[in-house]
């Protein structure tokens, strides 16, 4: 393929769908390929690169149900399998083979006449669960720095004021195996912890349930796993979105805020008669009982110990209940608050000393999932650098992810722009909740030819012209390419004052408040009205760039109580996500010369507000018109409904919602409310009893 000649597959013959890839062509193939060479290694259809530490497996049923040692080494009795093989676990020689840990089929823990055996382990799945959104990872307080960036102190817009990486963390560097890497990276490119707000808390903290000593098969089970319908849960289907086949919800295992979780008579795991929590699709958690209490106890299917599972029932009413163990009163008048129905009384619901500000009969956990508020950070990556290169070098010797054909396709190139835990944003998922999502997969794509020429960058739009296509249906004149529902694995409870972690979310990283209009109201009017002309230069000149690092960088879950990080929540945009037509970032702070396709030069050196084409955090518009694309449909009817021309796939939020959080004039500004650390502001203390 001629570099030169791709840009003719590129489609612009319907004036309302731009910048859409031909089908059957070079570049689809090009880009399938690619996307096959990044991404597909970890489908079951193949096995490990099994050459490095933590990326030994089999392919198949075996990859999870027989699993390998992080460094490949067999720790079994069989005396004829060597235990010194491979030697250096970052990098396998030739004659050296990988050997599973034992030779034990696994599933969950067993205890049969005093022999035990533990279940599957989180280590099974983080090899291949660490790219895109680093699940595993992130449910181990883990975040992937790609580039380095808090290392080298170029982290984008802010550095954080500590950090530490993971160099001497032994979930993922072993120094009894000495091992260097994970999965091919180094150390510094794993942060442990990191503290951008200078209170002392990490604020990328693992999952509760991890800290509590759950691994990932206590939730996902065989459904989730091996695949199912709505309709048929146990076909063991494999469905074209995780969303579709995931069984396993917050209120399976937790309930709502007017009932327990739902049960069903079972069987437990020992032949026992139970009563078992349900998944939403009805099958029976088996691991998962309520006693003769109206108690919920989780035994782990890793481990075999038991866990206390509170109900959200308890926490939001107060029906006196307490912990079985601690004896600690279980109702929280904060949770009461935040989660609670509304009945015009105090401590039923985020009441508002000013009545119109609240409606009788709402609650938040109508219309928005747990993790909304529950999941403490993110995983953003905001510009995606792929590339890849003609390579017929006989000693080089590629084959096809999807088809397994011989290919002269190698990787030249996959890097992530900007890696930031605290932007974070809503959208409405699949299932008609509001959700987290990521503004992700803003995808600029090239090629290198068998002559050594290099294509134009490329980006697209998707088939119904969403992502790139600016200028039409009201879209924004500079596009945010693709945004994606998500599913955070950070999930935290209240912010305890003896940890060095951050909680939850609170009202302040969603809302406006009349403390943050009374700060920053005049700065905010006047940046809406630039930001929405699209006039960067304004931007500049009056300061926004500047004061968008402390207020967007710096300010973990909106402590500043400060609208333009709302705003950015709402996905209107912050501007400080500026790309060039090659995907080069364009702002005045970025000092990092090795961004990709600024030809060497730190962005704050080349810095022109003319080059900007592409606004990658403004998903939508006011109107609720999307400027972004969405690979995931619409699964159910429930509201809420987005607007815009491609309503029935997830996206973002509706124009309603948008103005509701984000207009100071048209919008809800509450005057009570819980601040980023919990604590009731306004005139919510007298509200939370």
């Amino acid at each position: 393929y001629l570099a030169a000649n791709l840009a003719n597959d590129i489609d612009n013959t319907d004036p309302q769908r731009q910048n859409r890839v031909r089908t059957d062509s070079n570049l689809e193939r090009l880009i399938d390929e690619q996307v096959s060479i990044t991404c597909g290694n970890c489908h079951l259809y193949s096995a490990g690169a099994n050459n490095r530490y933590a990326d030994f497996r089999s392919s198949g049923c075996t990859s999870c149900h027989m699993q390998y040692s992080m460094d490949g080494r067999s720790r079994s009795t069989d005396p004829n399998v060597s235990k010194l093989e491979p030697a250096d676990p970052d990098q396998i020689q030739d004659g050296e083979r990988a050997h599973v840990a034992d030779h034990i089929i696994r599933n969950v823990t067993k205890n049969t006449d005093g022999v035990f055996v533990r279940g599957i382990t989180d280590n099974a799945c983080v090899g291949c669960h660490q790219g895109s959104n680093r699940t595993v990872l992130q449910f181990w307080g883990i975040r992937l720095d790609q580039n380095e960036d808090l290392t080298n102190a170029t982290q984008y817009p802010e550095n954080p004021v500590t950090f530490q990486d993971t160099a001497a963390d032994r979930r993922l560097f072993d120094p009894a195996v000495a091992n260097n890497t994970f999965n091919g990276r180094e150390a510094t490119q794993y942060i442990l912890t990191e503290d951008y707000d200078g209170d002392g808390l990490d604020d990328t903290p693992p999952d509760v349930h991890y800290e509590n000593g759950m691994g990932c098969i206590d939730c996902h089970g065989s459904r989730d796993l091996h695949g199912g319908t709505k309709d048929d849960p146990t076909s063991g289907k494999i469905m074209s979105r995780q969303d579709q086949a995931t069984a396993i919800a917050c209120e399976s295992c937790h309930g709502g805020i007017e009932s327990y979780a739902e049960t069903k008579p079972c069987k437990d795991y020992q032949d026992q008669d139970q009563t078992c929590a349900v998944d939403r699709f009805g099958n029976v958690l088996r691991h998962v009982v309520k006693d003769a209490q109206d108690n919920f106890w989780l035994t782990s299917r890793v481990y075999g110990t038991l866990h206390y599972v509170p109900q959200t029932y308890d926490l939001t009413y107060n029906t006196n209940k307490t912990h079985p163990i601690t004896s600690n009163l279980l109702y929280s008048p904060k949770a009461a608050y935040a989660m609670g129905r509304i009945d015009g009384t105090p401590g039923s619901g985020p009441i508002q000393q000013d009545p119109l500000k609240y409606s009788t009969g709402f609650s938040h956990t109508d219309d928005l999932d747990c993790s909304s508020c529950h999941a403490s950070w993110t995983n953003n990556c905001i510009g995606c650098h792929l590339k890849n290169q003609y390579d017929a070098d006989p000693a080089n010797f590629f084959f096809s992810n999807i088809t397994g054909e011989r290919i002269l396709l190698a990787e030249a190139n996959a890097d992530f722009v900007y890696q930031n835990p605290i932007p974070t944003y809503l959208g409405i998922n699949s299932r008609g909740y509001i959700t987290q999502i990521s503004p992700a997969e803003k995808m600029f794509y090239r090629y290198e030819d068998y002559e050594g020429n290099e294509s134009n960058v490329f980006a697209f739009s998707d088939r119904l012209g969403e992502g790139n296509n600016p200028n039409i249906a009201g879209r924004n004149a500079f596009p945010a390419l693709a945004m994606n529902q998500m599913a955070p694995h950070s999930i935290r409870g209240r912010l305890d004052p003896t940890s060095n972690s951050e909680g939850l979310r609170y009202c302040v990283t969603c809302h406006l408040t009349d403390n943050a209009i009374a700060n920053f109201g005049n700065e905010y009017a006047e940046f809406r009205e630039l930001y929405y002309d699209n006039d960067f230069a304004g931007l500049v000149d009056n300061g926004y760039f500047a004061l968008l690092r402390t207020h967007i960088g710096l300010n973990t879950g909106n402590y500043l109580d400060s609208p333009f990080f709302v705003h950015m929540v709402a996905g209107l945009g912050t501007g400080l996500f500026l790309f060039d037509q090659n995907g080069c970032p364009v702002n005045p702070f970025d000092n990092n010369a090795n961004r990709e396709n600024c030809n060497g030069n730190a962005p704050q050196d080349i810095f022109d507000v003319d080059n900007v084409a592409y606004d990658l955090d403004r998903i939508v518009e006011f109107d609720g018109q999307t400027n972004s694309t969405s690979i995931h449909p619409r699964l159910t009817g429930g509201a809420p409904y987005r607007d815009g021309s491609n309503r029935m796939m997830a996206g973002p939020l509706n124009r309603t919602l948008l103005e509701r959080l984000t207009d100071p004039d048209l919008g809800l500004v509450l005057d009570a409310w819980l601040d980023a650390d919990g604590i009731p502001q306004g005139e919510a203390a007298n509200f939370i009893q």
